[in-house]
């Protein structure tokens, strides 16, 4: 009986969990075809691509089998499907700058509206 490695399991759990199919994992991370099928184990290389693909994804649970399949700091905030946006804290720094922005560019534009509707108020008044 073929025996696959503890990691892979791990990782079709991680893929089981995230709705994937395995051509769906392959085509995501770039990882060869077939390779989850094979006896033999992954190279370093193969690890970083799905670490770098899944942030969510705990290092010591896929390598060890220990520990929560997602990190706790991005699993709370993590959406699941690939449809939804995907949230992190750095990410929620980034909308609040983002925010930010947005609203001293709101009051930019009113400053200038308020600007050009002022020449159109003297003219009324001279006419």
């Amino acid at each position: 009986m073929d025996k696959i490695s503890f990691i892979k399991k791990n990782i079709l759990s991680f893929i089981e969990y995230k709705g994937f199919t395995k051509y769906e994992f392959y085509k995501k991370t770039g990882i060869s075809n077939g390779i989850l099928s094979q006896n033999n184990g992954l190279s370093e290389e193969n690890i970083l691509k799905i670490l770098n693909k899944f942030p969510e994804l705990s290092e010591r649970f896929l390598l060890t089998g220990e520990g929560e399949m997602l990190k706790p700091d991005i699993s709370q905030d993590f959406c699941v499907t690939e449809n939804q946006v995907q949230y992190g804290s750095s990410h929620e720094q980034t909308i609040e700058k983002l925010l930010d922005r947005l609203e001293r560019q709101a009051e930019e534009i009113g400053r200038l509206k308020t600007l050009l509707n002022e020449p159109n108020k003297t003219e009324a008044t001279e006419k």
